[in-house]
């Protein structure tokens, strides 16, 4: 049950986000997360609204199938496994947003460069 629902949150996001995203940039964004976790977002919610349309029930195919010693996780898809990365890095940018500043990574090699003269 539920399948047209899923579709059109689905429809949804391919609507919004893109303008969220652009939205973003606007102001004055130039982080490489925002995009790249949107698009493995908008992917996920794409493929799973395609299985949604046109497989057979309207049922989104899982596949992938982990363990980690007894432990079973659930199932899921290439498109389920999108929208998680997608929603991480986008978790990763609010709650953590100096570990992607613009510069963040010639203030490690300063740090690094740092470390080492100091011994």
């Amino acid at each position: 049950g539920g399948r047209w629902i899923f579709v059109a949150v689905s429809i949804a996001a391919l609507f919004f986000l893109p303008l969220y995203l652009r939205s973003l940039f606007q102001a004055g964004e130039t982080s490489w997360v925002y995009p790249v976790g949107i698009g493995l977002i908008l992917g996920g919610a794409m493929g799973n609204a395609l299985d949604r349309i046109f497989r057979h029930e309207g049922r989104v195919v899982d596949f992938f199938h982990a363990f980690w010693g007894r432990h079973s996780f659930p199932v899921f898809n290439v498109a389920d496994s999108a929208i998680t990365i997608g929603l991480f890095f986008l978790l990763m940018i609010l709650f953590l947003p100096g570990l992607f500043a613009a510069g963040f990574s010639e203030k490690v090699e300063q740090d690094v460069a740092d470390t080492v003269q100091d011994r």
